[in-house]
């Protein structure tokens, strides 16, 4: 290659260099400029929620609005009762129907860590916690949440934590309840359902609902383990109107009732070690002749609503732990464990090694599924050998209360470099000298080599230097060809 070939080859290479940086400004300029016209547009408050990265509107990692800046919660700590204030303030339809998960995908800033929501808080902010950016986490704790959406006669308080219009759901939508014969019993037991104080609930026509009116002439026993499943005159049959629906004011203390039932040491609020609650002390399930339809009547009174069920040991209770009940055997039609056939209050020949435990999947059984895969990274080099990646999340949806985890690979790599890499030229060896021009009184003599190892290609560089050098040689004198005469006994010429 001459020299002006590699002067006009430079001066290409440069142009394209310089392209490319005023390329780069003008697309960062274009991302600040969205930015802030997304800034302006779309206006957030002190202490807002979002939902990052889920498969649907409410699930994803949380994230919180916080002095102009959007973070993540850290999962140190994080438990049921976080998650259920998570919903609530997201609008969630069920506030008791809750998943949380490390997400462990965020970016920036992390705001809260050790949160101690008690569940009746309207908004997250207003928890517990370490204090604004005091947190020992990295992304890799980040916490995200599932808010599933009700189930038949799930109930939800409209206007209030704990007081306000009473409205339950059914075929896919919410409804009222009419006030007609609505009895402080009933009232206990919806606050009871709801997870709230219920020994001093009361009720009052609270009016101005919309949509169906579900429920009239409700009567129930002040141990109904909810709403539903009281008397009542069938779902939609009624004589009121909205001037007549009912509210309810959850006050008091917390109540707890013979026969009734809770899980414990579970990895979810739906499963582990059943204890039923007698002569105002909990205690253990012995699983003597207990089987899967004693564990349906259970999860039926937990408010599970579907007959998917599994059991197994738990064992794990203290020693002072009373077993309560054994020799269980329930019929299918039965909607209180204590009521089934079953040994007297206290007489077992069991161990706590027997300590029965369930789980209750219910609506709740979900196999996972993968979501999108997300846009492929930057390639690992510009030129030659290089590879991106890409990754996806088993979210759509997570798998959950015993689902199947997604079969497959997270993460996905491809050969990505399409430019071969430009090679600079590199001179070989220099060959030996020839044989110099002259063997006497100066001559030269050269060698040569070769811009070949490599030589240059995709734009690369020639060799810098010369490819011949030379040097002087042979400089002794050479000897005359003719030697001067002597004449002896010269005897001159006559």
């Amino acid at each position: 290659m001459n020299e002006e070939a590699k002067f006009h080859l430079i001066k290409k290479m440069d142009l394209d260099r310089v392209f490319h940086q005023h390329a780069v400004t003008w697309i960062k300029s274009i991302n600040v400029v969205i930015y802030f016209m997304f800034k302006f547009i779309v206006t957030q408050k002190e202490g807002d929620l979002r939902l990052v990265g889920g498969a649907c509107q409410l699930q994803g990692r949380i994230e919180i609005f916080h002095s102009g800046i959007w973070g993540t919660v850290c999962d140190n700590g994080f438990g049921y009762s976080d998650a259920v204030v998570v919903c609530r303030q997201l609008g969630s339809s069920s506030w008791t129907n809750v998943q949380f998960y490390t997400s462990a995908d965020g970016v920036g800033q992390i705001w809260l860590d050790g949160l101690a929501c008690s569940g009746t808080e309207t908004e997250l902010s207003r928890c517990g916690h370490s204090g604004w950016d005091n947190h020992n986490c990295n992304h890799n704790s980040d916490v995200g949440v599932w808010c599933f959406d009700a189930s038949d006669g799930d109930l939800r308080i409209i206007g209030g934590t704990d007081n306000g219009r009473l409205e339950i759901y059914h075929i896919n939508s919410w409804g009222t309840i009419c006030d007609d014969r609505f009895t402080k019993y009933n009232a206990e037991v919806a606050c009871r359902q709801l997870g709230l104080r219920s020994t001093n609930a009361t009720f009052y026509t609270a009016r101005n609902g919309t949509g169906m009116i579900w429920l009239d002439d409700v009567n129930c026993t002040k141990t109904a383990a909810g709403l539903d499943m009281c008397r009542h005159l069938g779902w939609g049959i009624h004589n009121c109107g909205h001037s007549e629906d009912v509210g309810v004011r959850c006050y008091g203390s917390f109540e707890t009732f013979t026969g009734d039932l809770r899980l414990v040491e579970g990895d979810t609020p739906r499963d582990g070690r059943l204890e039923v609650y007698y002569n105002a002390q909990w205690g253990t399930v012995c699983d003597d002749d207990f089987d899967i339809v004693d564990a349906r009547v259970a999860c039926r009174q937990l408010r599970y609503s579907t007959d998917a069920a599994e059991i197994y040991k738990h064992g794990g209770a203290s020693s002072n732990t009373k077993i309560w009940m054994d020799q269980v055997n329930c019929a299918a039609s039965h909607t209180r464990l204590e009521n089934c056939r079953r040994s007297s209050w206290g007489v077992n020949d069991c161990s706590h090694n027997e300590d029965i435990g369930i789980k209750c999947f219910g609506k709740y059984i979900v196999n996972g599924n993968w979501g999108e895969w997300s846009v492929w990274g930057l390639c690992s080099a510009s030129c030659g050998h290089a590879t991106q990646h890409r990754q996806r999340l088993c979210n759509s949806p997570i798998p959950s209360a015993g689902g199947s985890d997604c079969n497959g690979m997270a993460n996905q790599a491809k050969n990505c470099s399409i430019l071969k890499c430009p090679i600079d030229g590199v001179w070989s060896e220099w060959s030996s000298w020839n044989i110099c021009s002259a063997t006497c009184n100066g001559g030269i003599q050269g060698r040569t080599r070769q811009c070949n190892a490599p030589q240059p290609s995709n734009g690369g560089l020639y060799c810098n230097g010369t490819m011949i050098i030379s040097r002087p040689c042979n400089n002794i004198f050479c000897e005359s060809k003719y030697v001067a005469c002597t004449v002896l006994n010269h005897v001159p010429y006559r």
